[in-house]
């Protein structure tokens, strides 16, 4: 009687309508919120998806197939060394492949949570530089550099670089912890050629501004000089 119950319980009944539904919305304009204000549960959730969706080539992603949601289960418990235990480690898998296929060097990377909240998390300027580069030749260029902040307009960056020739122009991401202050974007020289400029600056007295002095002044010389055709 009881496998007759379980079985009952598990067959929807006849009159079961659909109550709610709910479509999200397209990954550009999620990336875009992302990275405008620097919203960091954005940037985790985001990590997260890459480990717990697949591509598809209609949808755009769908959800894990049950025998790979199964094996993760499994491997949580031993069972399966060679599958990742964990949506984040799931997800730190598909970027590490994703490294590999751009020939990035990932050697040193360190993943935690996804976001820019993490005295954990690791890459060297070289490495951030590469996947700047990466973007570069990709197709999704267009929504990618239209998720940066834009120097003077708006985001993170809507105050900063207003008197330099940067302002309107360079499109920046940056990052911020006690002691950290970081960018990373594209910035056109005086050529009006496109340069990738990342500066990371860790130091106890990087706050109070002097970090972002130092960073504003790298992105303010890029755009005053003909840095692209030197490189």
């Amino acid at each position: 009687m009881a496998s007759d119950a379980a079985t009952a319980a598990a067959t929807p009944a006849d009159d079961t309508h659909l109550l709610a539904e709910h479509v999200s919305r397209a990954l550009p304009e999620l990336v875009r919120d992302t990275m405008k204000t620097s919203d960091n549960a954005m940037a985790r959730m985001l990590f997260l998806s890459l480990g717990s969706l697949q591509p598809d080539p209609v949808l755009g992603s769908r959800p894990l197939p049950a025998g790979e949601r199964l094996a993760m289960l499994m491997a949580a418990h031993g069972d399966a060394k060679s599958v990742p235990a964990t949506t984040a480690a799931r997800a730190e898998q598909v970027i590490r492949q994703w490294l590999k296929e751009q020939h990035i060097d990932g050697d040193g990377i360190v993943f935690e949570n996804g976001s820019g909240l993490s005295r954990t998390e690791r890459i060297r300027p070289v490495q951030l530089a590469a996947v700047l580069r990466a973007g570069q030749s990709s197709p999704w260029l267009p929504e990618f550099q239209a998720s940066l902040p834009i120097a003077a307009i708006d985001g993170t960056m809507r105050k900063r670089l207003k008197d330099s020739p940067a302002a309107a122009r360079a499109r920046i991401k940056t990052g911020t912890l006690k002691g950290v202050v970081a960018v990373a974007g594209y910035v056109p020289d005086a050529n009006g050629e496109e340069c990738i400029v990342v500066a990371i600056v860790n130091h106890e007295r990087a706050g109070n501004g002097v970090g972002r002095g130092i960073v504003d002044a790298l992105i303010d010389w890029t755009a005053n000089s003909s840095a692209g055709s030197a490189m």
